[in-house]
């Protein structure tokens, strides 16, 4: 028993030396993910049944577009406590823009709650905008 017990040592030292070598060139530290900021804006707060809006997403880091970001929309009906499936909208441009039109619902005096959200990257922290509502008017 003496024996494995000294081969396990001898291994988990030759194990850390190797781990030791490598870590400052394969895993050297990363810089910490820089905030961002997502906004959401729509063309209208107010549409006719069955008419489209136009949302505007602006995504930001450190008072700069975000370019090239993926992000996604996210809809509830206002009253609801969750938001339903999640839905991809593209990349954001070199503005850090990305637009999408909607549909609010077909029904006078519906209310359709919107939000966009990013998920965060290797150099960038995850964010969603803040909650913005579209009323369906007669």
């Amino acid at each position: 028993m003496r024996k494995s017990v000294t081969a396990s040592v001898v291994l988990s030292a030759a194990a850390a030396a190797a781990i030791t070598a490598v870590t400052p060139t394969a895993y050297a530290a990363r810089p910490a993910a820089h905030p961002t900021a997502l906004t959401l804006h729509a063309a209208h707060a107010t549409v006719a049944p069955k008419h489209k809006d136009t949302l505007t997403a602006t995504l930001r880091s450190l008072g700069k577009p975000l370019a090239n970001a993926a992000v996604a929309l996210e809809s509830r009906a206002a009253g609801s406590h969750s938001f339903g499936s999640t839905t991809a909208i593209g990349t954001t441009d070199d503005h850090g823009r990305v637009v999408v039109p909607v549909t609010p619902g077909n029904r006078k005096g519906h209310k359709e709650q919107y939000r966009v959200v990013f998920a965060g990257d290797d150099t960038h922290r995850a964010s969603h905008s803040s909650v913005i509502t579209v009323t369906v008017t007669g």
